[in-house]
């Protein structure tokens, strides 16, 4: 008998999912409009006025309550059957492909490709600032526990991960504990307070730099990478069953329904040429995390993409939010 990934599964994690759209205005909106990060569709920085100046008179449709309860009470719906999904699945292991967004891991030292190998991982408040954002100040029950919490890791499967990754020419980085006591970062920490919501599985975090230049990997490398965790699951001499999870993305913070729609696309036919040939600067800040689905997609390659919830959550006339997206292989 050997190990087997038997469930994928995407989802979404902006903290416009944890936040009634009551308060969308005044939380993203304002941010929207004072962020010096925004890009354009080609990746190109650009002002929040340059986007709303070009953008499709169209999108003021989007900004309105109703259509914002719509989406929001969607994209719930969807959370909550990943929910299940997993729980029903009940695997052994539960791997999470995110990125760490200057959290744990800073420009000091900044892998490309990091498993963690640890006993234990740690969920925590620790590592936040009096000065964080306001979306993230509102959101943080759906990220960290309000007391540290503490939950299995799987070594054996980790390190197995990360040996067959350096026969096959991934050279990835290793940790086995969090520093300063500090816990994991949002992308993780989503998947546990809204997926797995309490069930005590081992899980063996990949963080992928997917946003901070210059050494994110390229579509075609996260596609390399998810074919190797597959090959390293199914050569573990335990018999264990396996679940992968993509956490982040889609399109944000300026919405791309076209690139978003060619991957969900490509992803359902198995088109791994497409995904491969995405445009690195289409990409950036938090498209980027699009590079975790790619893993995921590749590592279940053998399962079928069952269901795929798809719901761009416009902001602001300007064509800034987020796309959400949640879909389930099996």
């Amino acid at each position: 008998m050997v190990g087997k990934i038997v469930l994928g599964l995407g989802t979404s994690h902006s903290p416009q999912l944890s936040i009634r759209p009551e308060e969308w205005e005044e939380v993203f909106g304002k941010a929207d409009r004072s962020n010096p990060h925004l890009v354009d569709r080609s990746g190109r920085p650009t002002t929040y006025q340059e986007l709303e100046a070009t953008a499709n008179p169209s999108l003021r449709e989007q900004i309105s309550l109703d259509v914002w309860q719509r989406r929001f009470q969607t994209c719930q719906e969807a959370i909550e059957r990943l929910s299940q999904t997993v729980a029903h699945a009940r695997p052994d292991v539960v791997l999470i492909v995110g990125d760490d967004q200057d959290e744990l891991l800073h420009h000091d030292n900044l892998p490309a490709i990091l498993v963690y190998w640890g006993d234990e991982i740690v969920l925590s408040r620790k590592h936040l600032t009096e000065d964080m954002p306001e979306p993230r100040r509102r959101s943080l029950w759906a990220y960290f526990p309000e007391q540290e919490e503490r939950h299995p890791g799987h070594p054996a499967l980790a390190q197995h991960i990360i040996r067959h990754m350096m026969e096959r020419g991934v050279d990835a980085a290793q940790s086995n504990r969090l520093p300063n006591g500090l816990g994991l970062g949002h992308a993780f920490g989503f998947v546990y307070r809204r997926i797995l919501k309490g069930l005590e599985v081992p899980v063996v975090p990949v963080m992928l730099n997917t946003y901070f230049p210059p050494n994110q990997p390229t579509p075609k490398r996260c596609l390399e990478l998810g074919k190797v965790i597959r090959e390293a699951v199914e050569t573990m001499p335990e018999a264990l069953n396996v679940a992968i999870v993509a956490s982040g993305g889609l399109s944000h913070f300026l919405i791309d329904e076209e690139l978003d729609h060619t991957v969900l696309a490509a992803m359902q036919a198995r088109d791994y040429d497409t995904l491969a040939r995405l445009p690195r600067q289409k990409l950036e800040k938090g498209t980027s995390e699009v590079r975790n689905w790619l893993v995921v997609a590749a590592a279940v390659e053998s399962l079928a993409m069952q269901w795929i919830v798809y719901e761009p959550c416009y902001r602001t006339p300007a064509g800034t939010g987020c796309a959400m997206a949640f879909a389930v292989w099996s």
